[in-house]
């Protein structure tokens, strides 16, 4: 845990924050909090910190957040593999795009940690290199349905990380949407929900219960 330290400084995030694609990720985050409506989240990762700013807007939902990067400005600096936290002190864990700066290896311990922290609910971010096919469906009385098959790709594993992540769904047998599923599934969550955006699907999401 030690050897983990802010792979970039607050400056790119002001690059790369407002990218049409990067709002629609938090767009669904934030969709994704409205829906459930917790009365308190730990956001994990605070990136430009629009997740933090807009929830001030609405004093019935308590915003707490940890980053390992004391320029970004949490609430508390500190690693996701060790949360000064208590159990269970959350309605909802936030963590997109987080977890992939870690080694595969520490991936479940981490979500042992977001577990321990969380009452029930996890709303989960990866990057996802997997082949995508997806058929939408608009049927009456019940609006759109879409139903989405996710290919594992040898040419995507020869593709190269992007320089800050250690792994992505989808880039190695290791890291294969299967596994990651399993691995998932054995921190003790069973996974409600998961998809990929339609207009980013390098972002896969996945709501997460606690068992």
């Amino acid at each position: 845990m030690k050897d983990y330290q802010p792979q970039v400084d607050a400056s790119w995030y002001e690059k790369t924050s407002f990218h049409p694609l990067r709002i629609t990720s938090i767009t669904e985050q934030l969709r994704l909090l409205s829906h459930y409506d917790p009365g308190s989240v730990l956001e994990i990762g605070v990136g430009k910190g629009i997740i933090r700013e807009f929830l001030k807007s609405f004093s019935h939902i308590k915003h707490t957040s940890i980053d390992i990067a004391p320029d970004l400005n949490p609430n508390f600096v500190g690693s996701v593999l060790k949360m000064p936290f208590s159990d269970s002190q959350f309605d909802c864990i936030l963590c997109c795009q987080v977890l992939e700066h870690l080694r595969i290896e520490d991936f479940p311990a981490a979500l042992r940690e977001i577990r321990r922290v969380t009452r029930s609910l996890v709303i989960l971010s990866l990057p996802d290199r997997r082949r995508i096919f997806a058929l939408g469906l608009c049927l009456f009385g019940f609006g759109w349905r879409k139903m989405e098959f996710n290919l594992e790709s040898r040419k995507a594993r020869k593709e190269g990380l992007i320089p800050e992540h250690y792994w992505e769904i989808g880039h190695s047998r290791a890291t294969c949407g299967t596994n990651v599923a399993r691995i998932i599934r054995a921190a003790g969550f069973k996974i409600e929900a998961q998809y990929r955006l339609e207009k980013f699907s390098w972002h896969c999401f996945f709501v997460l219960k606690r068992i």
